[in-house]
């Protein structure tokens, strides 16, 4: 029995779903993966590697409530994004935030 089971099976699914496909773009979100992908993801992007690595060291991560702030940035964002034509229509973020059920 391997030391990791549900690692193994979530790989046999992964394989399953993926294996051969091609890579067309990648959203980074943490160094690890400019570690991890053969070939190498500056050979796909065209990007250099150190370049991509500080891009992401730059980057800060963290899990928390979704405050107000973080609520306004993001529409921010998202109100960019659909100006620029890369989605389809307005976003209103805050009406799709998850907040926990108020007891």
């Amino acid at each position: 029995m391997p030391e990791l089971p549900d690692v193994t099976v979530y790989l046999e699914a992964l394989e399953q779903r993926i294996a051969g496909a091609t890579l067309e773009r990648v959203r980074l979100l943490t160094p690890f993966l400019l570690r991890s992908v053969d070939p190498p993801l500056s050979a796909v992007t065209g990007i250099p590697l150190d370049i991509q690595t500080v891009a992401a060291n730059r980057s800060s991560f963290a899990v928390g409530p979704i405050t107000d702030d973080i609520i306004t940035t993001q529409q921010g964002v998202a109100d960019r994004f659909h100006k620029l034509g890369l989605i389809p229509k307005p976003v209103a973020v805050r009406d799709i935030v998850w907040r926990p059920a108020q007891t």
